[in-house]
């Protein structure tokens, strides 16, 4: 099953708008299995329209471990990274692994 996300408001409220782009601060909660090259969110999921910036507040988490995690614009997906090491770096999160349990804040900009 790829993922499927929820979102929930961060805690005190991040609502905003900044000039012409709207701002939801949201803690997605992740569940079902990673997918290669990322799973793919959707602009309402944080009540936009149409998503141009999704900017990480901290790494994702289970709670035990941290993951990085990055957003592809062009494909509108978010990628994570599990740590590595100084001779192998970071590596993308395996195909099929569980994301049952992790967290990530984010800031959404868009429209």
């Amino acid at each position: 099953m790829a993922a499927t996300y929820t979102a929930a408001r961060l805690s005190p409220a991040v609502d905003d708008t900044w000039g012409k782009y709207k701002v939801r601060g949201r803690t997605i909660t992740f569940a079902g299995t990673y997918t290669t090259g990322g799973d793919a969110v959707t602009p309402q999921l944080f009540g936009l329209t149409q998503v141009i910036a999704l900017v990480p507040l901290g790494p994702a988490t289970d709670g035990t471990l941290g993951y990085d995690s990055t957003y592809i614009q062009s494909s509108k997906k978010i990628k994570l990274w599990e740590t590595g090491s100084a001779a192998a770096g970071s590596a993308q999160k395996g195909s099929g692994e569980s994301l049952t349990g992790i967290t990530l804040d984010v800031l959404a900009i868009g429209y």
